[in-house]
């Protein structure tokens, strides 16, 4: 990690951060965000929970989670994304700082009784260059953890899954709960997460599941919508299997009325099934390809 000297330099390793979990899965996509993943915990130097000190710029640190203690278990001045509610948290704040960044960085209010656990996974293994294997058991152990009531251990969990790739998340079909999965995709409170949801519940789904994943694409087609696109398809082929690959080929890659974006999310879908194991998907999507090299060279 660069030695960061100024705060758009932080910002800038704040965003090199989330770059570095492996986002394998581009299915995804729509469900990265900057916030806080186990990886932010291993890749900091220093990691802490404070409370905020009312009317003064301070921290009085509670908890240690990675690195030293700050002289008088105080951290003086304004923290990053420290805004009036982060101030006012009844729960310590977690606070990630690097050597050299010029302020700590605040990634939001969680219960001091999470302490161990965060120190846990913070010495855990970074998730670039894990096998398959290692990265079945990484998603097995914060499988049980999504939709935690605690919102930070939720929201690490959550982030550790959109950083996985597909294959594994396939591996979880056993231990994977439908009916769960289709509650919180029934949750407004939760629209960010879909995409993942969405990939689960074609693993772990029905015939009934696969209609509805159907229905949704439709209402999507006639507006042109692309939200979640690529995890609507990517699921529904999950569940129609080879059977399904002619059908988005027709809906999407043969038929003239489709938008670029919404050809580009069937493509991104085809490509990850494709190299995942479906030798349907890589034929669909190298027939696209050649036709579209044909279209070009005879332009």
């Amino acid at each position: 990690m660069p030695r960061i000297r100024s705060l758009p330099q932080a910002l800038a390793a704040l965003t090199c951060f989330v770059s570095v979990r492996a986002m394998a899965c581009p299915m995804c996509a729509e469900a990265q965000q900057m916030t806080i993943s186990a990886q932010e915990l291993i890749y900091a130097e220093h990691s802490v929970l404070a409370m905020p000190i009312a009317d003064r710029s301070e921290f009085h640190v509670v908890a240690i989670i990675k690195g030293d203690a700050p002289p008088g278990n105080t951290i003086t001045g304004k923290a990053f994304r420290a805004d009036a509610a982060a101030m006012q948290s009844k729960k310590p704040l977690l606070l990630v700082r690097d050597h050299d960044w010029p302020t700590w960085v605040n990634f939001g209010p969680v219960s001091v009784e999470q302490a161990d656990w965060l120190r846990y996974l913070s010495t855990t293994k970074r998730t670039i260059g894990m096998t398959d294997g290692e990265w079945h058991n990484h998603v097995a152990y914060f499988l049980p953890y999504l939709e935690n009531s605690e919102p930070m251990v939720a929201e690490i969990a959550f982030n550790e899954f959109v950083d996985a790739p597909y294959g594994v998340l396939r591996s979880l079909n056993p231990r994977l709960d439908a009916a769960t999965i289709r509650e919180w995709l029934n949750d407004p409170k939760l629209v960010k997460r879909q995409p993942v949801y969405l990939l689960l519940l074609g693993i772990a789904g029905t015939h009934q599941d696969a209609l509805w994943l159907e229905q949704r694409m439709e209402a999507a087609r006639k507006t042109h919508d692309t939200t979640n696109l690529s995890a609507l398809i990517g699921a529904d082929l999950e569940l129609r299997g080879a059977g399904g690959v002619e059908r988005i080929e027709k809906l999407y890659l043969s038929d003239p009325t489709r938008r670029k974006p919404e050809i580009e999310a069937a493509v991104v879908a085809l490509k990850v099934h494709g190299e995942t194991d479906s030798g349907a998907a890589r034929d669909a999507l190298n027939r696209y390809l050649a036709g579209q090299a044909k279209s070009v060279s005879i332009k």
